[in-house]
């Protein structure tokens, strides 16, 4: 009886197998997914997300080693420019002083002529604006009268909203 029992019972967990099998694995994966834990894909695209990553931060990095390296060739050739121009144009500092001094001799000159300029055009200006005021305390028509001012106006009231009539309540007899 063992024997046919055991046969039995394997035949029927057999049979039921299928049925339990689905909701099992379909619990399991909604476990992981509120879990949020990574499976096997999720792995391998982390993987070479890392990778690729990886590559992009290597040529980036040879890229800036290069531009410093250039830099510091651009500093040295600047350094030996100058320092040729220095040697080679002695009397840069003599030809300085010499600029300086032609400004400081031709600055009074230039001032001065500039100086009476302004008086010019402000004695002009001077007599055409006393000319005007005389002849406008000659002769008051001939002046010219200022605009009349506009007086504001007075605030505007906002019209009454009608009012709603009131009707007497009935009651339903």
């Amino acid at each position: 009886m063992g024997s046919t029992s055991d046969f039995v019972a394997a035949t029927l967990a057999d049979g039921l197998l299928p049925l339990f099998r689905r909701p099992v694995e379909d619990i399991i994966l909604e476990t992981l997914d509120h879990r949020q834990i990574p499976n096997r894909t999720d792995f391998k695209e982390l993987r070479d997300l890392v990778n690729s990553l990886r590559g992009q931060l290597t040529g980036a990095t040879g890229g800036v080693k290069k531009l410093a390296d250039t830099l510091e060739e651009l500093e040295d050739r600047l350094l030996e420019l100058e320092e040729r121009s220095a040697a080679s144009a002695p009397g840069a500092a003599e030809l300085g002083a010499l600029v300086d001094q032609a400004i400081a001799a031709r600055l009074p000159a230039v001032e001065s002529r500039l100086e009476a300029r302004l008086e010019a055009r402000l004695e002009a200006r001077l007599e055409a604006r006393l000319e005007a005021l005389v002849a406008a305390r000659l002769e008051p028509s001939a002046a010219p009268t200022p605009a009349p001012r506009k007086e504001p106006a007075a605030p505007r009231k906002k019209p009454a909203a009608p009012r709603k009539k009131k009707v007497a309540a009935t009651r339903p007899d």
